[in-house]
């Protein structure tokens, strides 16, 4: 199985400089977005389940690398969707307290769930020696203590992100 990574972000880049250039509100550019990206993982996912990997490494380099190229972009459009979806009005103060907010909310989000997790120093100083644990399918470790949104993950796969 062959999944590229420089074409997928490439043609991420190339949907987002589309709708990007359609000059639309947002929250419309992120709507359409989470839809590509949506029907990207499910094309995505369908491949690697029919083919599956050639091998270990394969199959490391897929869920380190191209994954969360795909699941981070999900992620990025479905918070922006989320909160350009709610924004009260369209200026003034209200408006500029409800964004400033919302940063409060995401960096205190950040601090609280990501920064401190093992996983995520592991993955941002760049280590291999746990690629095995991390990146191979069924390698949960229930020892580590997880959190809640783990047990909707499949174990064959990933979970999709739904809008709203």
């Amino acid at each position: 199985m062959e999944i590229v990574l420089s074409k997928i972000i490439s043609d991420i880049k190339r949907m987002e400089d589309k709708l990007s250039s359609k000059m639309l509100k947002t929250v419309d550019e992120a709507y359409q977005m989470l839809l590509y990206l949506q029907e990207l993982l499910h094309t995505v996912k369908t491949k690697v389940l029919q083919t599956g990997f050639v091998n270990g490494a394969q199959e490391i380099d897929f869920f380190k690398n191209i994954k969360p190229q795909i699941m981070g972009k999900l992620i990025y459009y479905n918070k922006v969707f989320r909160i350009e979806i709610a924004c009260p009005v369209s200026n003034g103060k209200l408006y500029n307290s409800y964004y400033e907010s919302q940063l409060r909310k995401l960096k205190s989000e950040y601090t609280e769930t990501i920064c401190h997790e093992d996983f995520y120093r592991y993955y941002r100083a760049g280590r291999t020696d746990r690629d095995e644990v991390y990146f191979r399918l069924g390698q949960i470790n229930y020892h580590d203590g997880l959190k809640s949104g783990v047990f909707e993950i499949l174990v064959n796969f990933f979970f999709v992100i739904q809008p709203i």
